[in-house]
């Protein structure tokens, strides 16, 4: 199911508006990237992956910043409307856990959308919009999406697409025939689709076992070895394959650390030791004035860098929660990572949230489930942040809003576990 529009909706130029907002939206590595020609024959097709990065992050954005301008048509800010009640039932039907709530959430905007989409097409529903209004029933019996989704079996596709089967599509050896024929009624597959279908299988049933609670200390001594025959691309970063086989009671991976090495330490600037030692409540002597200094730390698949240490200032974006109303989430860059003695470190600059006049312009304020915050680009004194309090990745855009007056950053939650309202935004 996609953004359904009349040829009349989308021109080139708002086509070259997208493409626009694609340049300037930045994605941590983890997300694979939207494509630069999109909507032009060169690029050709999308993959579902490209189509989720537009459907999902991109086109939020940047519809969502144009047709909330002042000068958006009547009819595109019902499309927008239609566009965002499909995203949001999306992220509910698409998270990594899936409760009751979820699904209500899900049930109540697939009808809004499917109910809107009647009125601004005036066409009759297609089968895949009476399936999705049935979507529910199938997550309550199965469980979350990606358990049973087809996207793995597609990749497995183009797997078995670029084997040299050498001939052996749909044959038999004399050895393998008679017992196949004896123990299934089913069509028969030959030797190589056995082979796959066996594998698959195989892989899928360790999995299950391995996720078990019970088995979690059995192997815990096997995870360098299972890592890297499980790991995978993905698109949430604590929700690779690996790490599912190894998730703890807070949703998280357990992050190792580097050790400390004393001969790697330098000198903390006067800024940053003067935020340790306020995080320490200022331990009598102050604390020790030397860390270890890191570009990056990996937790769960997801890459966390400070942002002059990256190629890829996406990996420095960060949601997280500050202060000891942990319910509030920040927007900021991570600036620097240390290891201290006392623990590792983030010395993040928070964006500043929008004063009381700009947020009642601010173009996704009606849409608080989309997980959408918008800020002031120039960050305030910064401050440090645990790993424990980062919450995910954002998905950025930086430029200027229709009716304020000041750059702003727009920050999507790619939070692939919380649903976008369990949190709020600090003001």
């Amino acid at each position: 199911m996609a953004l359904r529009t009349r040829p009349r909706d989308v021109d080139n130029q708002l086509l070259a508006g997208i493409r626009d907002d694609i340049l300037k939206i930045t994605l941590p590595s983890w997300i694979p990237g939207a494509p630069k020609k999109f909507g032009t024959v060169q690029h050709g097709k999308l993959k579902a992956d490209e189509w989720r990065t537009m459907g999902t992050i991109i086109l939020v954005i940047s519809l969502g910043i144009r047709w909330s301008r002042s000068n958006a048509t009547e009819r595109q800010k019902e499309l927008l409307s239609n566009f965002f009640d499909l995203v949001i039932a999306i992220n509910h039907a698409t998270r990594r856990s899936i409760s009751s709530c979820n699904l209500t959430s899900y049930d109540e905007y697939m009808g809004k959308y499917v109910l809107s989409a009647t009125k601004l097409f005036g066409e009759a529903l297609v089968p895949n919009n009476h399936l999705a209004l049935h979507l529910s029933d199938v997550l309550a019996r199965f469980g979350p999406a990606h358990g049973c989704w087809a996207y793995p079996f597609e990749r497995y596709n183009g797997i078995i697409s670029r084997i040299s089967t050498n001939n052996k599509i749909g044959k038999y050896s004399k050895a393998s025939l008679i017992p196949v024929l004896i123990r299934s009624n089913c069509p028969l597959a030959g030797e190589l689709e056995g082979t796959f279908m066996r594998s698959f299988a195989s892989a899928a049933n360790f999995r299950s076992l391995l996720v078990t609670a019970a088995m979690q200390d059995e192997f815990s001594l096997l995870k360098p070895l299972v890592a890297p025959l499980t790991t995978e691309a993905s698109w949430a970063p604590h929700l690779l394959a690996s790490s599912d086989l190894w998730r703890h009671g807070d949703g998280q991976d357990p992050l190792v650390l580097p050790p400390y090495e004393v001969k790697k330490a330098t000198a903390l600037s006067t800024d940053t030791y003067r935020l340790l030692s306020e995080h320490l409540a200022n331990p009598p002597g102050g604390p020790y004035p030397r860390a270890q200094q890191l570009k990056q730390v990996a937790r769960g698949g997801a890459f966390f860098a400070a942002a002059d240490a990256s190629k890829r200032s996406g990996n420095s974006m960060i949601l997280f929660k500050g202060g000891m109303q942990t319910e509030k989430l920040r927007v900021g860059q991570i600036a620097e990572i240390f290891l201290h003695t006392t623990g590792l470190y983030f010395k993040v600059h928070r964006f500043p949230e929008l004063n009381r006049t700009d947020r009642m312009v601010n173009p996704f304020a009606s849409y608080p489930e989309m997980g959408v915050r918008v800020c002031y680009s120039s960050p305030i004194s910064p401050e440090l942040v645990l790993i424990g309090d980062v919450v995910c990745h954002f998905a950025s855009w930086r430029g200027v809003i229709q009716g304020i007056e000041h750059q702003c950053v727009v920050a999507l939650s790619l939070d692939r576990v919380r649903p976008a309202g369990c949190f709020k935004i600090s003001h």
